[in-house]
């Protein structure tokens, strides 16, 4: 039981887990639909976390590169020409706003 705990299920899905397996073989077939159920789970919850260590590769070599002086930081939202433009938007709406 303890690797059904390891596997994500709760207190209560496997206590109704240990009461079918006490039922006996009459309930394979319902603690097999459990076992599905908990597989497909575990899959997204692994697609999750691949997903989030692609990620996570993929900015640790971002910041590698810059620190390589291979590429400049352009993470910095300070440093992005567009932040002037807006700034002059912003300007012109709190104009229109006073009058």
């Amino acid at each position: 039981m303890k690797i059904l705990k390891q596997c994500g299920m709760s207190i209560e899905d496997i206590k109704t887990y240990a009461d079918l397996c006490i039922k006996g073989d009459s309930t394979i077939r319902e603690r097999y639909e459990i076992i599905l159920r908990q597989k497909e789970l575990a899959i997204l919850q692994l697609q999750k976390a691949t997903d989030t260590v692609d990620y996570l590769e993929r900015k640790s070599n971002y910041y590698l590169n810059i620190i390589e002086g291979v590429i400049s930081d352009s993470s910095n939202p300070a440093k992005w020409p567009l932040k002037y433009e807006l700034n002059e938007v912003w300007d012109i709406i709190k104009q229109v706003k006073t009058k």
